[in-house]
């Protein structure tokens, strides 16, 4: 996202499963919201443990329970 490469300390890690669930959505509500994340996907093992361990914004579904733990909280954008 443009607010990520004008200061890459304030990059936040936003990871995403498979072939890029729901990536498409996230990288354009960062780039319209100005919101400094940096992208990447991982097979679904990896993005478990990397989400798990770094608590990163993750792109989630319910009912899955696989981050119930995390108490993860919904990011919810304006109409």
């Amino acid at each position: 996202a443009p607010a990520c490469r004008s200061d890459a300390e304030r990059c936040v890690a936003a990871l995403t499963a498979g072939a890029g669930w729901g990536l498409h959505f996230m990288i354009q509500q960062a780039f319209w919201h100005n919101m400094p994340l940096a992208f990447a996907t991982a097979i679904r093992e990896q993005y478990i443990s990397i989400n798990r361990e770094f608590q990163s914004v993750l792109y989630w579904w319910t009912p899955d329970e696989t981050f119930v733990l995390q108490k993860g909280m919904p990011l919810v954008f304006p109409p």
